[in-house]
């Protein structure tokens, strides 16, 4: 990084087209250099896959795609577009998307508490020596920007949503890392799909009682999930805790979703 600030993003997302001028608005700029702890969330979204079948139509994708705040309100008022992510609530699930449709273009609005520990938003932020890293041991998919936030938020950052922009997630086919990380022992698959079908046990994290012993450790994602379970004891026992931002009393318990053996 050689600028002062980054705004970071996954690379199956694309942004409004005014996101990089409103944040060099005056105003925006003026929040960020009062607090060199302040991030500012751009809320995500997603549009429907324009496919009849399980195929990258990549053409008919990219003409959906929309590019202003108007395009993209369009899009959701007729049910063509929606908050990213559906089958990961907690992920964005603290961005407040409907005071974002009311906000004026470049304002910002604190977020009040985090509603999952799992909260992991697109942010900008000024590039300092105490920023936390990323932690790098976490590699496939999952885990890697909701620890980082973690880490953020134990050691005093802050998070407002900023108002008229936005980041939108191309509805491309599976990765090999996310087909890797779906992969788990059938007998919490089965268990699941004899009550709720197949699409249910792919949604499905973990149901609260299996009657197996599962080595989970033999699954990307429970590799994952184990690892998450140290970095989490590590943020907590050796990172002063100076938050800003603290859970909501209404959060959800997201450890009963994590495959891991319960002693």
């Amino acid at each position: 990084v050689r600028t002062s600030h980054v705004m970071y993003v996954d690379a199956d997302f694309f942004e409004s087209t005014h996101l990089y001028r409103v944040l060099n608005e005056p105003s925006v700029k003026s929040e960020l250099a009062q607090d060199h702890k302040l991030t500012l969330v751009v809320p995500a979204f997603m549009v429907k896959r324009q496919c009849s079948e399980y195929t990258d139509c990549r053409e008919d994708n990219l003409a959906q795609m929309p590019n202003t705040t108007k395009e993209m309100i369009n899009l959701v008022m007729g049910k063509q577009a929606g908050a990213f992510d559906p089958t990961n609530r907690g992920g964005h699930g603290s961005t407040n998307y409907g005071v974002w449709y009311a906000q004026e273009e470049g304002g910002l609005y604190d977020v009040p508490c985090f509603k999952s520990n799992r909260y992991e938003p697109y942010v900008a932020f000024r590039y300092c020596e105490d920023l936390p890293p990323f932690q790098e041991s976490f590699t496939g998919y999952g885990k890697n920007k909701m620890t980082w936030v973690m880490h953020l938020r134990r050691t005093g950052y802050d998070f407002a949503q900023l108002g008229q922009v936005f980041l939108v997630h191309y509805p491309h086919l599976d990765s090999k890392a996310r087909l890797e990380w779906n992969k788990g022992p059938e007998e919490v698959f089965k268990s699941v799909k004899d009550e709720e079908g197949p699409e249910g046990a792919m949604r499905r994290r973990r149901p609260e009682e299996v009657d197996a012993d599962i080595d989970w450790s033999k699954y990307s994602r429970g590799q994952m999930d184990l690892l998450y379970v140290e970095f989490k004891d590590w943020l907590y026992e050796e990172v002063q805790d100076e938050a800003r931002v603290f859970p909501c009393k209404d959060a959800k318990d997201d450890d009963k979703m994590l495959w891991i053996k319960n002693d």
